[in-house]
């Protein structure tokens, strides 16, 4: 970490404070310090005020003739009634040793006794009027001593004990500057006390003041504990003089932000998109946020904690995004949290309820609390770092501003090879060191590759143990991990892609019954770009895509995946019901297409027809085969596989088909074109299917289903006839 502590050398100045402090310190050699005086140094809360007030101090001390230096710091001490025994302790052996030998005792003893008669700031009221204070008269209810001690003192006038000590101070060779820091850490009490103090019981020849402080802070305490109404008149009359600390330029402090910065991240191992991304986070939210060295200070510490240990998982341009809005905005902090935690679900499900839109928008435009181009100016940075927040609305109307806008799930899994604030997989890592919930770690995801160039039976073993893991977002591991794998799809190697196919072929159906789907169907099973089996385009090698290909289709165990392939690519290439896509969007070439065909048929006859009714989505399987142009290849495997009753009942289960209505949810019931393609049409059907009802050995399930069926055909049957009379 970078100490958040006052320079005390010009080696570790970063903004030219040393040149300031050099002219301070000159300033101060240039004027007579034997009547003394108090100096203000002000400037906020990091501002520099301490440091360039160090480095001049170091200056005045480097002079053989210049002031002594006391560093007074009020605020360390715990009894505040304490504060004028504890200057006295630093001032002694200052005065002391510039006081004769045959002075010392007296002088020791007249400061002893001063500093005891002042105990508990006493003397203040005595002296009240010269600080401006209002407790002139009350020495009564300040000097309660009691014995002969008190008695003692009171025979003494504290006025005759300051003189006496102003016309030793006056003798001093060298001045004493006494430096009190961070007065306005003080209590509001402890505030007016000190400067009374300085002013009132410690007003001595040869011996001035610098007072460093954030003079809004100060005169609100001064206000508070006095009661009155102008806090900064009141210091006026204690502080002859003030310094403001001048703001520090923000291009030196964006620079001095980078140089740290670039000690953590690596910035050859960027890629010119990422590093693009980090000049310009640190020109945007520098010049919006950065205002102070502590600043720069805390946002370099905060990514030192963490950034540091999640480095490597996340972008280096969010990072430091977020981080100096942690730092300097926490309401935005807190909401950007939440933001990308909701974006997350996106991901995951592809809805946001209604409503959430615009209040989160709302939320935001309260905390960024701007107007105007200013407000859309902080908006549109704010979308360089989080998808879906953007002005488009903004502009139409303010009341209209909402966020999660016009995104998607293709445009949050578009973020994840790049490790990005809102990657869905990736959130969590910038806020808790450690991946989502549900998620996985990059390494994972590398070891899984891995494992299926090396060792593809022990890929299907962690594939399989993912399927059975359960995210709390719904869906299993296993998905985010084909997620993840098509997201990273420009780095994977030919043989990975190789080793990767074996083990879907063998065990990515397994995953068919647990995946959350579109349409009742896992994307996964599509043959697209921006899905696994699109995986194939990183194998350029003709001759090894076409042994790919032929061990896929001819010995895969996951017959619902290669429907799939099947399909697409049917559709692709215009043999089924659609027109063909042009030759350059197409995954398999028209070689490839023809092998895997003939693969794929020989492999359904192949199949015994207990395991290819087993298949998840058997009717896509049907529809993939009658679709290839091969329509009497389905229609005679249902005829043979259907003699019995019992058997015809089994294939006319597994060939229903999802609908959905608002009133019903989800049903699975048979249709017309699915009778008329693969039986021998609907009549024939409901023929068969009334005679099963007839026969009294039906067990229950079994009348139930073909009751069902019965029910299903009727069904279309009066729609018909009631369009028809229309």
């Amino acid at each position: 970490m970078i100490e958040d502590t006052p320079l005390v050398d010009a080696g570790r100045d970063k903004l030219g404070f040393n040149a300031i402090a050099r002219n301070l310190a000159s300033a101060f050699l240039q004027n007579d310090l034997s009547t003394g005086f108090v100096v203000g140094v002000e400037g906020a809360w990091g501002s520099g005020k301490s440091s360039i007030v160090n480095l001049a101090l170091a200056e005045l001390a480097e002079d053989n003739k210049g002031p002594k230096v006391i560093k007074f710091t009020p605020w360390l001490v715990g009894n505040r009634n304490e504060l004028l025994a504890q200057l006295f302790a630093q001032l002694e052996p200052v005065i002391l040793e510039q006081t004769s030998e045959a002075e010392k005792l007296d002088t020791k003893k007249l400061l002893s006794s001063y500093a005891e008669a002042s105990s508990g700031l006493a003397v203040l009221a005595d002296l009240a009027e010269i600080g401006g204070a209002p407790f002139a008269g009350m020495v009564a209810k300040f000097l309660r001593k009691s014995g002969e001690k008190a008695q003692e003192q009171s025979q003494t006038s504290l006025n005759d004990l300051n003189q006496r000590l102003r016309g030793k101070l006056k003798h001093l060779k060298r001045p004493i500057v006494v430096f009190v820091d961070d007065l306005d850490r003080l209590e509001p009490s402890e505030v007016v006390e000190v400067l009374r103090l300085v002013k009132a019981v410690a007003d001595f020849p040869n011996v001035a003041y610098i007072l460093a402080y954030d003079l809004d802070v100060l005169a609100e305490s001064v206000q508070r504990a006095l009661n009155i109404s102008d806090g900064k008149s009141h210091l006026e009359k204690v502080v002859q003089a003030s310094f403001s600390v001048p703001r520090a330029m923000s291009f030196d402090l964006r620079n001095w932000l980078q140089s740290e910065v670039s000690k953590l991240v690596l910035q050859s191992s960027l890629t010119t998109e990422s590093s693009s991304r980090l000049e310009l986070a640190y020109r945007q939210w520098s010049d919006e946020y950065i205002e102070t060295p502590r600043d720069v200070v805390r946002v370099v510490n905060s990514l030192k904690l963490n950034f540091v240990p999640v480095k490597g998982k996340v972008d280096p341009a969010d990072m430091i995004f977020l981080q100096i809005i942690r730092t300097k905005n926490s309401a935005l902090f807190n909401w950007i949290e939440r933001y990308v935690s909701a974006l997350s679900a996106v991901g995951d499900w592809g809805y946001i309820a209604p409503g959430v839109h615009e209040s989160f928008g709302r939320d935001l435009l309260n905390i960024i609390d701007r107007t105007g181009e200013e407000e859309q100016r902080f908006v549109r940075a704010l979308g360089d770092h989080l998808p879906g927040v953007g002005i488009f609305s903004l502009v139409k109307s303010r009341k209209e501003f909402k966020v999660f806008d016009r995104i998607g799930e293709n445009d949050l899994q578009a973020l994840l090879p790049h490790k990005r604030l809102a990657s869905p997989n990736h959130f969590s890592y910038y806020f808790s060191f450690s991946s989502p919930s549900g998620g996985l770690d990059d390494s994972e995801v590398e070891g899984f590759l891995a494992a299926c160039e090396r060792d593809q039976e022990k890929a299907v073993s962690v594939f399989r143990e993912m399927i059975g893991q359960k995210r709390p977002q719904g869906g299993r591991l296993a998905e985010i991990l084909l997620d993840l794998i098509v997201a990273r799809s420009s780095s994977v190697s030919t043989s990975q892609v190789q080793g990767l196919f074996v083990v879907l072929g063998e065990a990515i159906d397994e995953l068919i019954p647990f995946a959350k789907t579109e349409f009742g169907y896992a994307d996964f099973l599509k043959a697209r770009r921006g899905e696994i089996f699109g995986l194939i385009d990183r194998v350029k090698d003709e001759k090894i895509r076409g042994g790919m290909l032929h061990k896929l289709f001819s010995t895969a165990k996951s017959i619902a995946w290669l429907s799939g392939i099947i399909r697409e690519t049917t559709f692709a290439h215009g043999s089924g019901p659609k027109s063909p896509e042009p030759k350059e969007t197409w995954l398999l070439s028209e070689a490839e297409f023809e092998n895997c065909k003939e693969a794929y048929v020989a492999r359904l006859w192949s199949t015994p027809a207990k395991e290819l009714l087993e298949v998840p989505y058997f009717l896509n399987l049907m529809y993939a085969w009658y679709q290839l142009g091969d329509n009497e290849g389905p229609r005679r495997w249902i005829k043979e596989n259907t003699v019995t009753d019992d058997d015809f009942l089994v294939v006319l289960n597994a060939m229903t088909s999802w609908s959905s209505s608002s009133d019903t949810g989800v049903s699975f019931n048979i249709e017309p074109k699915t009778l008329e393609y693969f039986f021998d049409g609907v009549i024939a059907v409901e023929e068969r299917l009334k005679l099963m009802s007839e026969n009294d050995r039906l067990s229950e399930n079994t009348r139930a289903s073909v009751g069902k069926h019965l029910a299903t055909i009727g069904m279309w049957q009066a729609s018909e006839e009631s369009s028809a009379k229309k």
